[in-house]
């Protein structure tokens, strides 16, 4: 692979990187509009770019906001619309090659940045191209406040409740453009934007701005605007953007971590005047754990920044929901006092009604499954162990059924399975959010070693007219050989007959020691309804869905999640899963503020109530009170309790 060799160095004026000429693009861009307006200005008193015009200051400057590793960032005025807007002008480089061809991937890539609404990203509203084919610009939200970087700047190093709060809604924004298929690629804090949500109390809001130079993940066969070369900023940079790997979702993952660091120390880890140097620091030294043991970080913050740094990706937090798990368990043992936003990931342990209460955590997708016991968390962000023997992922189910909608009913074959294993207190069960990146993926060994667990389960469901064909095979991941399979087929109303034999084979394979409690747990059915069960699934795939989704989308899905519950709870008003799931979405409408109003709130309650009403002592319906208390009245307290 090639790499990097050249010294390159940073500019002394803006930080930011040079090209290997010992340019700096933004600071000539910024002397060339100036120079433009100086050699112009008896012809012309303003500099526009298509329908927006660049401020002055009172002094006459242009109103710079910002500069960048390829152009500066302007305040400006959409003549069309009267509305103030932040305006990027971007120098394109000379080695990016023909013009047309540049013209063509910026507003690709632009349409696809566009495309990218979400609460935590500074919306995008209009690319152009400029008449001279070197300059292409695009008009972004102004964001009033100020960036991270001038926070600390200003304040000093933050409070890790601060710190984390803040870097769980920018995980937040990483989970958006995931959906899109995006990635950042200069995610540091002069790109992360503060502000007041409310003026009366002490509620931060955080924007990530610069989405307009987002890569598209799966494109193929194009050089981007920088003709495949360095992007980002050096001090901020994963390992892999300086050695011309392709970047993905955890380069911005690393990009976070470092600016998790900034904001509790006020320093980067691996300072440097060049990116050889700065690269060179992250191959040859280690962490200078010492900084943050100097502020009294955590050990807990302390471990979850290891890993995020980690110079091999495959070390880091797979996804930017992962990443978000590990932030919220941090949050939960650092904070005095209730946060202030966005994700309820997991109350892992809180809820200590019964070991049901612990297995339906793999119901919210943004929760790890867990044993009865502590111990046996099984969590993707934990560090590196052996791996135990008795532990398993249970892979998203093929669905090899004509009828391709009857992939909602493959999937609940998994879940079902999925749940009744981690019944088992014996056992360390892999949660469904961190399985389902693998799906259609077959190496055991690479997956086992990801997920940490010594066994993989994976099968396919075939479902045709009233008969149901399952075949599961259990793999061990050491060796990649199978030690169990079997084939199933029957009448569709055994499915949920089937899901305990397999769950019960497995345990007897792994030789996993299973109560009477939770033997009788296992055999317990969802519903006895089979419509009802394939209405509820649906739902379940809408709910899981909306959590990686904002604006009118993940509304939209919320939305067809609750009438397909209320439809399955109208079949069996025993569905006690359904009463749960169906609190959920509403608690989530409420707590993304799509219906911020009370009555939503009751719908919820109500829900609730009912599930209480079908079995008190239900450890689902205990953990859906949680969540209820914490997402609609932030009573964190009391939803520990």
């Amino acid at each position: 692979m090639e790499t990097l060799t050249t010294s390159i160095a940073i500019c002394s004026t803006c930080s930011e990187s040079l090209n290997v000429k010992g340019e700096c693009l933004a600071c000539l861009l910024r002397g060339g509009l100036n120079g433009l307006v100086e050699e112009s200005v008896a012809e012309r008193d303003s500099l526009v770019f298509g329908d927006f015009e660049i401020a002055r200051r009172e002094d006459g400057s242009f109103w710079e906001l910002g500069c960048g590793a390829m152009g500066v960032t302007y305040r400006a005025t959409d003549k069309v619309l009267h509305r103030t807007v932040a305006l990027k002008v971007i120098e394109t480089p000379a080695a990016a090659g023909n013009s047309q061809a540049v013209r063509e991937r910026f507003l690709r890539e632009a349409r696809a940045a566009a495309a990218l609404k979400h609460p935590n990203v500074a919306g995008i509203f209009q690319f152009g191209v400029s008449p001279e084919i070197d300059r292409c610009y695009y008009a972004m939200e102004l964001v009033e406040g100020e960036t991270l970087e001038a926070l600390v700047r200003r304040d000093g190093p933050l409070k890790p409740e601060v710190a984390l709060e803040i870097a769980s809604q920018v995980a937040r924004a990483l989970i958006g453009a995931a959906a899109q298929g995006l990635i950042h690629r200069d995610l540091k804090p002069g790109n992360i934007m503060i502000t007041r949500a409310d003026t009366e109390t002490v509620k931060l809001e955080v924007k990530v701005i610069d989405f307009g130079l987002a890569k598209v993940i799966n494109a193929v066969g194009e050089a981007d605007l920088t003709h495949g070369g360095f992007v980002g900023t050096p001090s901020f940079a994963s390992p892999e953007q300086f050695g011309g790997a392709p970047a993905d979702a955890r380069s911005d993952i690393y990009s976070l971590g470092v600016t998790l660091w900034y904001s509790l120390t006020g320093q980067v880890p691996y300072p440097g005047r060049t990116i050889e140097e700065i690269r060179d620091r992250q191959q040859r030294t280690d962490l200078p754990i010492e900084q943050l043991a100097e502020r009294k970080i955590p050990a807990s913050l302390i471990d979850m920044l290891r890993r995020t740094l980690a110079l091999d990706p495959t070390q880091r937090p797979a996804s930017a929901r992962e990443l978000m798990e590990a932030l919220e368990s941090c949050r939960r043992k650092v904070a005095h006092r209730i946060g202030v936003f966005y994700k309820l990931t997991a109350l892992i342990g809180v809820v200590a009604i019964a070991a049901a209460a612990t297995l339906f955590m793999v119901r919210l997708n943004r929760q790890k499954i867990t044993s009865a016991s502590a111990s046996n968390i099984a969590s993707s962000t934990s560090t590196l162990a052996p791996l135990p023997e008795k532990s398993i992922a249970v892979l998203p189910f093929e669905n090899l059924s004509d009828d391709k909608e009857h992939a909602f009913f493959a999937d609940g074959v998994q879940d079902d399975i999925l749940i009744k294993l981690a019944k088992i207190a014996d056992l360390k069960v892999i949660s469904r959010t961190s399985v389902m990146q693998y799906r259609g993926k077959q190496d055991v060994r690479e997956i086992g070693d990801a997920l940490r667990v010594s066994h993989v389960l994976e099968g396919t469901v075939r479902r045709s007219g009233r008969k149901v064909h399952v075949n599961a095979q259990l793999v061990d991941a050491h060796t990649n050989a199978g030690i169990w399979a079997e084939e199933y087929d029957r009448d569709l109303n055994d499915v949920f007959a089937i899901e305990t034999e397999v769950a019960q084979s497995i345990a007897n394979r792994l030789r996993a020691k299973v109560s009477a409690r939770e033997k009788v747990a296992m055999q317990e059915w969802p519903t006895n309804d089979l419509v009802a069960y394939d209405l509820y699934v649906q739902a379940t795939s809408l709910i899981d869905k909306a959590a990686y989704e904002s604006g009118k989308e993940q509304g939209k899905d919320y939305f067809q999640a609750i009438e397909l519950l209320n439809q399955a709870l109208a079949r069996d008003p025993a569905f006690l899963l359904a009463y749960c799931r169906l609190a959920e979405a509403h608690d989530e409408l409420y707590f993304m503020q799509i219906d911020h109003m009370p009555s939503r709130l009751e719908l919820a309650k109500s829900a609730l109530n009912s599930a209480f009403r079908l079995k008190p002592d239900s450890g689902e319906a205990h953990l859906a009170l949680a969540t209820h208390l914490y997402h609609g009245y932030f009573d964190y307290d009391h939803a520990r309790d």
